[in-house]
């Protein structure tokens, strides 16, 4: 299992499949990949002005940060960052290797052609490569692939697949805390479904220690010789980083005899613990205390009946404030309107996971409980298996909370007879998402085929924003449309549209109806613009030279530019405000 983290200010979350295709496949992230590689050839134009250049490649970093980011080689352990919080915050000392590493491989100019001339699908299996995908930029290649502990750490294993294949792969992928931005499921090349349930516990057991105490470079020595390698470090031959004792080692490499001070994970204010390699053990070969295993065992635990004093009624139902979780469910359901169509069980399964942590601790095992109780949840998981479930919780738990309860959830226990009474601290309580797709569908019909094509190339859950923007920008142009006040003047209809919305959202559609719906405008003012544009250069002429300075001043005029910049300043604004006017009934108009 790997990582995700969905955006630069949350903690990482383990991937499920489900979570996977549906970032790869997002038209979002479809939308922010354009542009990214629409900009990076813009950086690469050695025609184009270093000024543009630079201007392009703020925003390419700008769209790249705001991508969903991927952690194949490793899993987090929780604990709390610089301002307490606790969470899997992406940081090398939490690091959990999983047996995946990774190469990148920048500038290269063909991505596709590369890989088929190492020989594609048929030579990453050969490989032990479980995916391959054309990076956001368009000109590099990531793949992740299987570990070999007898090859050493991630750095060395990654250096040998890159020899393989006759590149050279960047450096940086030694740190298994590194952010893979995501990319497209166009660009996907090769993918191992394997992928998403591997773990190799050797390979924790092996260079989990030392990766976390800061040893990542390569040692490029024999690695059962013990030698001393580029950053004069020995190479340990044993899974334990181990601090004082006798130790011998046998043909294998393995320890045995005294040891003492074997370290877990460390360094880390409130860190979780790691079955098999936590805490300080003594003993015959260097094995820790602890539990055998791998990775973090909460969340391989699924068993309602570990959780301990769980509150149960006579009937041993198990109970949220006396009340069957059972029952709750069932309001629930009623609250939302019935059980969902067949079709629109995940998404509503995913809503309910989402509003029942609140009610079930945060608890994995309960959430999935009570996913099950549900007729929805039940169908699935008789259908499709428990895993569905799992992961729909798994993807759940990651989601930021808030303070109080979500609405469907009090009207449910409400309806139990339970009182929920919110918290005074903390973020508003958490709203239920609108689905703007669905209402796209009621309003389409009602459109005429103007507003149809200013919204043909937006997804359905921007397409209602796109109505609103496209509504001021037509509205726009009604220039000698006026309405009368309460107190009998006329005004120009005015119309205001905020697009917001987080990075890579696709809100950069009001962009591309900017430059199709506005064009009009804007080359009614280029009269005007061309005006400005020759006094200024007749000024400057007038500024560098007697002869020029000593002409008829220029005449004054006012021409009419309309389309302004948010950037622009108040003076010129004001200017242009005054200037755009118009005879409406036989009076001047503002436009």
């Amino acid at each position: 299992m790997f990582s995700i983290q969905r955006n630069l200010f949350q903690p990482t979350a383990p991937c499920s499949e489900q979570e996977f295709y549906q970032w790869f496949g997002s038209q979002r992230v479809k939308e922010a990949i354009l542009e990214i590689r629409r900009l990076t050839k813009t950086t690469l134009d050695p025609e184009a002005p270093e000024d543009v250049k630079k201007t392009a490649e703020r925003e390419r970093q700008k769209l790249k940060k705001g991508l969903p980011g991927m952690l194949f080689q490793a899993t987090f352990v929780e604990h709390k960052n610089q301002k307490g919080i606790l969470g899997s915050w992406r940081k090398q000392q939490a690091a959990i290797l999983n047996g995946l590493y990774m190469c990148d491989f920048d500038h290269v100019s063909d991505p596709r052609a590369s890989f088929e001339a190492w020989g594609g699908a048929e030579r990453m299996q050969q490989l032990g490569v479980l995916l391959a995908y054309v990076t956001p930029s368009g000109h590099g290649l990531k793949l992740v692939a299987m570990a070999a502990v007898e090859r050493g750490n991630l750095i060395e294993n990654a250096r040998w697949l890159a020899s393989q294949l006759g590149m050279e792969t960047d450096e940086a992928c030694k740190d298994a805390s590194r952010l893979s931005f995501i990319s497209t499921e166009e660009d996907i090349l090769y993918l191992d479904k394997r992928i998403f349930s591997y773990d190799n516990p050797d390979y924790e057991q092996a260079f989990g220690e030392e990766y976390r105490g800061g040893i990542s470079g390569g040692y490029r020595g024999d690695i059962f010789g013990g030698q001393r390698g580029d950053f004069g470090l020995e190479r340990p031959n044993t899974g334990a980083t181990i601090a004082s004792g006798n130790v011998s080692k046998n043909a294998n490499g393995n320890a045995s005899g005294n040891a003492s001070g074997i370290s877990g994970i460390s360094g880390i204010s409130g860190i979780s613990g790691k079955a098999g390699i936590s805490g300080n053990a003594a003993g015959v070969g260097g094995s820790c205390c602890g539990s055998s295993g791998s990775g973090d065992s909460r969340l391989d635990n699924w068993d309602i009946e570990t959780i301990k004093n769980l509150e149960r009624n006579e009937n041993n139902d198990i109970c949220f404030a006396g009340v069957p979780y059972a029952k709750i469910v069932e309001e629930y359901t009623k609250a939302r309107g019935g059980e969902p169509h067949r079709g629109g069980r995940h998404a509503w399964l995913l809503t309910m996971a989402k509003n029942f942590r609140y009610i079930c601790d945060f608890d994995q095992r309960l959430i999935l409980h009570c996913l099950k109780l549900s007729k929805a949840g039940s169908e699935v998981c008789e259908e499709r298996g428990e895993r569905e479930l799992r992961d729909i919780v798994t993807a759940n738990l990651a989601q930021p909370a808030y303070s109080g309860y979500p609405r469907y959830i009090r009207m449910a226990c409400e309806n139990c007879g339970i009182s929920l009474t919110p918290s005074a601290n903390g973020s508003p309580v958490e709203q239920i998402t609108i689905d703007y797709s669905h209402w796209w569908q009621r309003l389409k019909p009602l459109l005429d085929g103007g507003y149809k094509d200013a919204v043909q190339d937006i997804d359905d859950d921007n397409k209602l924003g796109g109505i609103l923007s496209a509504g001021a920008m037509l509205g726009t142009y009604l220039t000698k449309c006026q309405w009368y006040h309460y107190d009998g003047n006329p005004y120009r209809l005015s119309y205001m549209c905020y697009v917001i919305g987080d990075p890579a959202s696709g809100k950069s559609f009001v962009i591309r109806q900017d430059r199709h719906l506005m064009k009009l405008l804007r080359d009614q003012d280029a009269a005007g613009r061309e005006w400005e544009q020759k006094v200024k250069e007749e000024n400057e002429k007038r500024q560098q030279s007697s002869k020029e300075a000593k002409k008829d001043a220029l005449p004054i005029a006012h021409p009419v530019i309309r389309y302004v910049p948010s950037s622009i300043s108040n003076a010129v604004f004001y200017r242009r405000s005054m200037d755009a006017k118009a005879q409406v009934g036989g009076e001047d108009m503002h436009l």
